[in-house]
């Protein structure tokens, strides 16, 4: 008697671990400890300074209007970056590539802003501490800026050539994480700086 033997049907993919999202946590975390660390040591320095009776800033020097408008720059970049991950998610990809080119104009936009204003106070980096300080800690916010538009450039054009879909979303959603970091950080800098002076 012969016995029939059937294929079985191929097994299914296995979901994919997430990787990249805790890989792309962990770094966050450690850029963050940073931020916390040079956002701490210019609160000291900028403490000392007035505790022993000098000034910090001359008046004038930092303006708090041009703080508030990067500050509500990027907190619109927020909206467009959600709206990216909305979309990918969903497939919906025109509104997706629209989402993440505004993105990208926003993050351009701040750039554009900080030169302009960090030339405009006409602070040389080496003229004090406060001075050192200040270019320190917003140097390091632009550089983060900068990893986290090149991460959004990334993903973008991952999601043209059709490797992120709405069953594959870990890039868009790790730098959106990237970028969510970035705004965080640039609000603490702005009470930090542009606040309470």
């Amino acid at each position: 008697m012969a016995t029939a033997t059937t294929e079985l049907p191929p097994a299914a993919e296995l979901p994919r671990p997430r990787t990249l999202l805790v890989g792309t946590s962990l770094a966050l975390a450690g850029v963050a400890m940073y931020f916390a660390a040079i956002m701490g040591i210019y609160a000291l320095e900028r403490q000392e300074a007035l505790r022993s009776g000098s000034e910090w800033f001359s008046p004038g020097t930092v303006q708090v209007a041009p703080g508030v408008v990067m500050w509500f720059t990027v907190l619109l970049s927020v909206v467009t970056m959600q709206w990216a991950v909305y979309a990918l998610a969903r497939n919906i990809r025109v509104q997706a590539y629209l989402a993440l080119l505004l993105t990208l104009m926003f993050g351009g936009a701040v750039i554009n802003q900080t030169s302009f204003y960090l030339t405009d106070i006409g602070l040389g980096i080496g003229e004090s501490t406060a001075s050192a300080m200040l270019f320190t800690v917003v140097g390091s916010f632009l550089a983060l800026l900068m990893v986290a538009m090149l991460a959004v450039m990334l993903t973008s054009v991952r999601a043209l050539i059709g490797q992120y879909s709405s069953q594959r979303t870990d890039g868009v959603v790790a730098a959106s994480m990237i970028w969510y970091l970035m705004v965080a950080v640039y609000t603490g800098l702005w009470l930090l700086i542009f606040v309470t002076k």
